[in-house]
């Protein structure tokens, strides 16, 4: 399907959105004459994949931290560019062909990824209440880069979104991954909201953050396990603590390599890593052996790794690597902690940052999340 300049519409944040909107959408603003971007959208093992015209890079977004978005995809936000009308019958187009799966997650919206790789890909929004009712949006990890102008096709690296909000704050109990986006260009003022766009907005979220952690410490009875489940609820199992440690805490990273972009569908992974075994407890009392179990499908990503997934929702859940024997790493965004996303007493944060640093496709966010790593603790 041929496209033109006058196809595309720029996409801008609107503040005065009211609350009963669905998270994940940024407006549409009038067209201009400027110049476009093109973007390559693909999954993992690339059944899916659609050049998309848009607006000039890169494009103001507001992340949503609520529980399901986060049990969907097993990342700790998600993030979506709307795409422009006019390229809506090539995105059906492309989906058909593809055989992408939907997972119906309520009345607002549907969730499309690879029945293959679990790549979450698309989300089209079916709230009746919405102007964007129809419409769709491509998973930010699910850039696979911007398509150079020298017509050969290559891809090249770039800025992809300019992080201006979070919302469903309050959902992740700590305040989970959303204070990683302070600042950036130009030091600008990123808004936090408890909820929806329009609810009360938190002034300072790393005040707000601390002020939770103590309360979760004072209050929350200390967990003997840690549950997890995918939003469906087919894959659930619990993890225990470590036993060889003084600290009893599992290790937690972020990556923002282009095989975990792409099969999670967001810019920015967070995983607990190299749990042994005997520390991941399936719901049927069994330790995890490298099996699968509940709805759970497997991709082999790599000639070492392979990713398992939900077959039904299509959340992320598990990453096996044949190099370290006996242990998993679960994606953070399926774990339920009642002290928080960040489940402080669980979880120990690499002192690293992001892996891999070298495989970023948008430099500017990452730089922006490296200066508030230590936010972590």
């Amino acid at each position: 399907m041929p496209f033109s300049t006058s196809d595309v519409l720029i996409l801008t944040a609107d503040y005065t959105l009211t609350p009963t909107q669905p998270c994940l959408r940024l407006s549409i603003a009038t067209p201009t004459p400027k110049m476009t971007s093109t973007i390559l959208a693909r999954c993992h093992c690339s059944l899916f994949h659609l050049p998309l015209p848009i607006a000039p890079l890169p494009h103001d977004t507001i992340l949503c931290h609520c529980a399901m978005c986060r049990r969907i995809t097993g990342a700790p936000y998600a993030s979506g560019l709307s795409i422009p009308s006019a390229s809506s019958a090539a995105v059906a187009e492309a989906v058909a062909k593809a055989g992408l799966k939907v997972y119906i997650a309520g009345p607002k919206r549907e969730w499309w990824f690879c029945a293959v790789c679990g790549s979450h890909v698309l989300v089209r929004v079916t709230d009746v209440k919405s102007e964007e009712k129809g419409g769709w949006k491509v998973m930010v990890g699910a850039i696979d880069g911007i398509v150079g102008d020298g017509g050969d096709g290559e891809l090249r690296k770039g800025s992809l979104e300019r992080v201006v909000g979070n919302v469903f704050v309050e959902d992740t109990g700590d305040g989970g991954l959303a204070m990683l986006f302070q600042g950036g260009e130009g030091e600008r003022k990123v808004k936090y909201w408890e909820g929806d766009v329009g609810d009360r907005e938190i002034e300072d979220i790393n005040k707000w953050v601390t002020t939770r952690a103590e309360v979760a410490e004072a209050e929350a009875p200390a967990e003997e396990r840690l549950e997890a489940s995918c939003h469906c609820g087919g894959v659930r199992f619990h993890l225990l603590r470590l036993d060889d440690d003084t600290t009893k805490k599992h290790r937690a990273s972020l990556c923002m390599c282009r095989s975990c972009r792409l099969s999670v569908g967001q810019s920015l992974t967070a995983w607990v890593m190299r749990i042994p075994f005997n520390r991941v407890i399936r719901d049927d009392g069994r330790p995890v052996d490298n099996s699968l179990f509940g709805t759970l499908r497997r991709y082999q990503s790599s000639e070492h790794k392979s990713r398992d997934f939900c077959g039904t929702c299509g959340a992320s859940v598990l990453c096996y690597d044949r190099g370290r024997a006996g242990v998993v790493d679960v994606l953070l965004g399926v774990l339920q902690s009642t002290e928080g996303v960040r489940a402080k007493s669980w979880l120990e944060w690499d002192v690293n940052g992001i892996y891999p640093g070298g495989d970023v496709v948008d430099k500017d966010l990452q730089r922006t999340v490296e200066e508030n790593y230590k936010r972590l603790g």
